[in-house]
């Protein structure tokens, strides 16, 4: 579960974040706490650039506690629009830095490691449908690519793929919501152990009015 805001200092620059806690449902002790503020610019109707700084810490019963710091910088783009539809693209390139708990229980727990990692993400998300009581709605699906350009650090699952189709419902004075349902990807060369990973998201948004 993830709550993102923005707020828009003018019409083309805002101030952008997210912050979001993730845990295992499958009996695994896995907990995870994010913060990801940023600083978002839109360039014109199609394209938007945006930097992000980013904390994650990850609380494990079976594995070292770990401290993420990311740097991150991406390019949106809106294209092509259709009637009631329309596709985005995202490309980030993020920049990790981790730092491992030491476990005297755990063999080669302990130090730091970093890498760098690109994103392609493709989305197709419906314009706003009035559904009756329901109220307005949209629907929208995603996939999404990852590539280390480093080795992929041990102890840590590298995504491979991610897909996902949901749907969100607009609710008043700037608040939204969306419910998605993912088929996760992963990766460890450290024993080549690959994993499949099935998420419920529900992100919450909020963004303020755009001055005039």
């Amino acid at each position: 579960m993830d709550y993102n805001q923005a707020h828009f200092l003018s019409a083309d620059l805002s101030l952008v974040g997210d912050l979001g806690y993730r845990t295992n449902f499958s009996g695994d002790d896995f907990n995870l706490i994010y913060l990801r503020p940023g600083l978002s610019y839109r360039l014109n109707t199609n394209f938007q650039i945006q930097g992000n700084i980013a904390t994650f810490l990850t609380f494990n019963d079976e594995a070292p506690n770990s401290t993420e710091f990311r740097l991150a910088q991406e390019v949106r783009a809106t294209w092509p629009r259709f009637d009631h539809f329309r596709i985005g693209h995202r490309f980030r390139a993020e920049e990790r830095f981790f730092s491992f708990e030491n476990v005297k229980e755990i063999e080669g727990s302990g130090g730091n490691d970093q890498n760098v990692r690109l994103r392609y993400f493709l989305a197709g998300t419906t314009d706003y449908t009035n559904i009756g009581p329901i109220g307005n709605v949209f629907f929208t699906g995603s996939i999404e690519f990852f590539a280390n350009l480093s080795e992929d650090t041990e102890g840590i699952l590298s995504d491979q793929s991610r897909i996902y189709g949901g749907w969100g419902q607009l609710l008043q004075n700037g608040w939204s919501y969306a419910l998605h349902f993912m088929w996760l990807q992963s990766r460890n060369d450290f024993g080549n152990f690959d994993a499949d990973e099935f998420v419920v998201r529900l992100r919450i948004y909020w963004k303020s009015k755009i001055p005039n």
